[in-house]
């Protein structure tokens, strides 16, 4: 399909296209790149907000615990 584009312009108008079509490869390239990132990024943030929510539920069970105990005696 490309080729028969190209073959149907003019050297100039195939150079023009050819720059925008290497411009847009480049901009999905870099996006691509940020969104992979961006993903990492989150990844990273969810394992902590695990961690903390974990860490957040054995403290409470722990404080729970103690208050029956405190309640009991």
């Amino acid at each position: 399909m490309l080729e028969f584009l190209l073959l149907s312009l003019d050297k100039d108008s195939a150079r023009k296209l050819s720059n925008t079509v290497d411009s847009a490869c480049v901009l999905l390239t870099d996006y691509n790149k940020r969104l992979t990132s961006e993903l990492d990024e989150r990844r990273n943030v969810a394992k902590l907000l695990r961690s903390f929510i974990l860490s957040q539920t054995e403290q409470l069970r722990h404080a729970e615990r103690r208050l029956m105990v405190s309640m009991c005696v």
